[in-house]
């Protein structure tokens, strides 16, 4: 079973694509698709049919762009090479798929000549119960992302190296001594990769890097190494490969020491194209007369090795320990799983849920975040609401934030107002702040004046 190019995008066309339902195809193209309307919900599937055998890692549904709420919550794929013997690949149930338009899924290259769709008809329209998606595609991821550097100009940028154009590729800066630089590649998933393929460039002098290694790594954590080329010398527009047995690879690194001089005497590396090559999983290969090979990493489609997480550590890829932190019953210091509350209730160590009608908006009969007290109510633990007469500018009449206090009124819990009399200036007829003394007087509580003789 030869390799297949993994670093490249492709999507294969179906020869077939049938299913009880109507939709849009074309050139091989599922476009949308929406299934018979039936009166109780049911099980549907959609049979696709290539005219030969194909090799993907990705799989890609789109909603339907007329009935987007009518996309399946609960389906499975299933592969055949025969069309009679069907392998589970994929499956989800209640599929969250609000705010997406577009789902992807990507596992370790496989292969199939047959794919099913089997979806659970449960969306209820006018007409009945149907489900309906949109654009349907079986392909090969192809790299996923590419890191680098830097880049020369706009010209010579990391894109180009699978943009299968031989004019311009990537280039490092122009450097004006030896520097390290990087061209980090993310397939997607976990692929089994047996080659590595690099183009230099159609000129007199390519500028192909002299020195270099390469690593890979199936987590982007522990990194290993692969081979390394020193005192290399690439002739014009030639392409150069480096095979090795079948390595569970995610991500690759070409990292280069050794950067070509320029005639100006500076520093550059260019490279116009790159591809990568893989095997299938090793399930599908019939031939067992071949020597082991490396234990294929563990995905959703097949058990395998795998990582260990740290405590705590959310990272793709790896499988949560039984000692996780998080898998301890959650305090009120520390996080941990929880149990879920019922509607109103109040046990202790019981986690209130989002619908609880206890984080609904509060009425004067219906008790949410607070119980609202009505107009001048004065019972404990009810809020009192901003339109009460209590919250009003306070009156001569009637009370308020305050009780006003009448001229020269002095009762208990009423407040001077500031036109009160007694704030006024003190006469000799009158009190104010004091009660001042006429000429020789000697009365108490009364205050001498600057001009008693």
């Amino acid at each position: 079973m030869k390799p297949i190019r993994i670093s490249h995008p492709q999507i294969y066309p179906f020869q077939d694509f049938s299913g009880p339902g109507a939709g849009e195809i074309e050139d091989g193209r599922v476009k949308s698709w929406v299934s018979e309307s039936s009166e109780v919900p049911g099980l549907v599937a959609c049979l696709g049919s290539f005219s030969e055998e194909v090799f993907f890692n990705q799989i890609v549904l789109e909603k339907h762009p007329e009935f987007k709420n009518a996309f399946p919550d609960n389906f499975r794929f299933e592969i055949s090479q025969d069309g009679q013997i069907w392998e589970p690949i994929l499956r989800e149930s209640d599929f969250r798929h609000e705010g997406k338009e577009v789902m992807t899924w990507n596992f370790p290259l496989i292969t199939a000549r047959y794919i099913k769709f089997l979806f659970i008809r449960d969306k209820k329209l006018d007409e009945g119960y149907v489900s309906a998606f949109g654009g349907f595609r079986v392909m090969v991821s192809g790299i996923v992302d590419i890191q680098v550097s830097g880049e020369l100009d706009r010209l010579w940028v990391k894109d180009n190296l699978i943009d299968q154009r031989n004019d311009y590729g990537w280039s490092s800066p122009l450097r004006s001594r030896q520097e390290e630089e990087f061209i980090r590649l993310d397939l997607g998933s976990v692929n089994r990769v047996s080659e590595i393929r690099l183009l230099s460039r159609a000129v007199e002098d390519p500028l192909f890097p002299e020195g270099f290694h390469i690593s890979y790594s199936e987590d982007n954590i522990s990194w290993h190494h692969l081979m390394e080329e020193s005192g290399f010398l690439a002739e014009p527009g030639q392409w150069y490969r480096w095979r090795f047995l079948p390595l569970n690879i995610r991500y690759i690194q070409i990292t280069i020491f050794e950067s070509a001089r320029t005639r100006e005497g500076k520093y550059l590396s260019q490279i116009i194209e790159l591809e990568l090559f893989a095997s299938a999983d090793p399930v599908e290969k019939q031939d067992r007369t071949l020597p082991a090979e490396p234990i294929p990493h563990a995905s959703v489609l097949r058990s395998g090795i795998v990582r260990l997480a740290l405590d705590g550590e959310a990272r793709d890829g790896v499988v949560v320990q039984g000692s996780d932190r998080r898998l301890r019953d959650a305090t009120s210091d520390f996080k941990g799983i929880v149990e879920l509350a019922s509607d109103g209730e109040d046990r202790e160590g019981v986690v209130v849920q989002g619908s609880d009608r206890r984080l609904k908006p509060a009425s004067e009969d219906l008790a949410g975040i607070v119980r609202l007290a009505r107009n001048g109510e004065e019972r404990g633990l009810h809020a009192v609401q901003a339109d009460d007469d209590r919250l009003k500018p306070a009156t001569n009449e009637r009370s308020g934030l305050v009780e006003l206090a009448d001229d020269g009124e002095d009762r208990t819990g009423v407040v001077v107002q500031g036109s009160d009399s007694r704030l006024k200036y003190a006469t000799e007829k009158a009190s104010g702040i004091v009660r001042l003394a006429p000429a020789g007087s000697s009365k108490p509580s009364e205050v001498v004046q600057g001009s008693d003789p």
